[in-house]
């Protein structure tokens, strides 16, 4: 598995390699960083013939990097051998909520901003004096959710991804605060976790067909 290592003290991202037997682990302790002097993450792996190839996102740099070994002990840095699109950076599938009276879609480095696009039939509106008006067949959509009264005053800061860290402290410490259970609780996760271990186990069988098991506590 690659991983990345985050950490305060010393402050560094990088991306290092831990081996288990089975997706699901245990897995051993990880490898020292296989990326360089540089902050790298969003790891993602490929055999190319006998050798394998781990693309990560330099995004201080504005760059991908990428690495290469044949025995997942000595790699070699072909950062500049490396040729992407511009903007390319990990997490690059675009989001897409669809529905009867109007579709978001997610910003997309190669493509256009987080957009709405309005279905024809519910374009038309009434505004606050009563008077009718079009709305726009696609329209920018860009809310800066950090700054809403959603997050108590101290937590309305840009910390990056959109602000989503600060609705994950703020529902953390609500938890406890009020002993309740979290929106995203343990069914929650295991739901969106499981199938993807079931899916190495299938790749590992061929492509076999394996039932993803339902958990409910």
């Amino acid at each position: 598995m690659f991983l990345k290592n985050e950490t305060g003290e010393p402050a560094e991202k990088n991306v290092r390699i831990a081996f288990s037997d089975r997706a699901v682990g245990p897995y051993g302790a990880a490898s020292e960083p296989i990326t360089g002097d540089y902050w790298a993450e969003g790891p993602s792996a490929i055999m190319i013939g006998e050798t394998w190839y781990v693309y990560f996102d330099m995004y201080r740099e504005h760059r991908y990097g990428a690495v290469r070994s044949e025995d997942f002990e000595d790699w070699e840095d072909v950062i500049e051998q490396l040729k992407m699109p511009k903007g390319a950076h990990h997490g690059t599938e675009r989001g897409q909520l669809i529905g009867n009276r109007m579709s978001l879609y997610s910003d997309h480095p190669h493509a256009a901003g987080a957009l709405i696009v309005r279905a024809d039939e519910h374009r038309r509106e009434k505004d606050d004096g009563g008077f009718g008006r079009d709305l726009p067949k696609m329209e920018a959509y860009d809310p800066e959710w950090w700054k809403m009264d959603m997050l108590p005053e101290p937590l309305r800061q840009d910390s990056g991804h959109g602000g989503s860290h600060n609705f994950l402290v703020h529902e953390f410490i609500d938890v406890l605060m009020h002993d309740r259970t979290p929106v995203i609780d343990v069914n929650e996760a295991l739901a969106y976790t499981v199938p993807g271990i079931v899916a190495d186990e299938s790749a590992l069988k061929g492509g076999e067909q394996l039932k993803i098991p339902q958990f409910v506590t």
